[in-house]
């Protein structure tokens, strides 16, 4: 596709091009057009499956953050050498389930923290990576939606500010998490249960009498 720079990022970026210039624009020689195209969620799945085999890493994690990438191209993406890659599988909500489990394992912290991050990675998995030895990893399950409510317990009481921070700013704590945050040493850390929409006056009575 002709055009400058500038005039072939814009067609790739927008999700109104139609599906035949996309198509086009996936064979651009600039990798940051062909990022663009990857990126774009009105990509058709077989240039998404082409792009998903592109020689630069970075064409690949952005198929892999499509939110309209296919499942059996994410599988494939789950198995990429780059653990960016793997990341952006992680971290997309069309991800299958066993693929999400199977990632929670992954050697590179950067794959497991986005699995963490992830509102559909299911809760026997938030509650395995609720262990893990990063510390980020930690505070992402914290702040997801889908962590069980005892397990916020436990990360209420996580030696890292950050985890319990994000323990603290999650709408699904429990009361009892909350009390405990809203006496943390950590001025942040109390400040964020305190604007937490779960803290209700009950939990703040709770707070003085205790």
């Amino acid at each position: 596709m002709g055009g400058s720079w500038f005039e072939r990022m814009k067609a790739a970026e927008n999700p109104s091009t139609s599906p035949d210039i996309l198509r086009k624009l996936a064979g651009d020689e600039d990798v940051e057009v062909r990022v663009a195209v990857a990126k774009n969620p009105n990509t058709p799945p077989d240039v998404l499956a082409k792009l998903a085999g592109d020689r630069e890493w970075e064409v690949r994690k952005a198929v892999a953050g499509n939110p309209e990438a296919p499942p059996d191209i994410l599988r494939k993406l789950a198995e990429d050498e780059s653990s960016w890659v793997r990341a952006g599988v992680a971290g997309n909500r069309n991800a299958p389930l066993e693929v999400l489990r199977k990632l929670a394992g992954d050697e590179y912290w950067v794959v497991r923290r986005a699995g963490a991050r992830n509102p559909n990675t299911p809760p026997d998995v938030l509650r395995k990576l609720a262990g893990d030895w990063d510390w980020e990893v930690r505070a992402e399950v914290a702040g997801n939606p889908n962590t069980p409510p005892d397990v916020l317990r436990k990360l209420a009481g996580d030696e890292r500010p950050c985890v319990r921070r994000a323990v603290a700013g999650n709408p699904n704590a429990p009361p009892d998490a909350l009390v405990r945050l809203l006496r943390d040493e950590v001025e942040k850390v109390r400040y964020a249960a305190l604007r937490n929409p779960s803290t209700t006056g009950e939990v703040h009575a709770r707070v003085m009498v205790e």
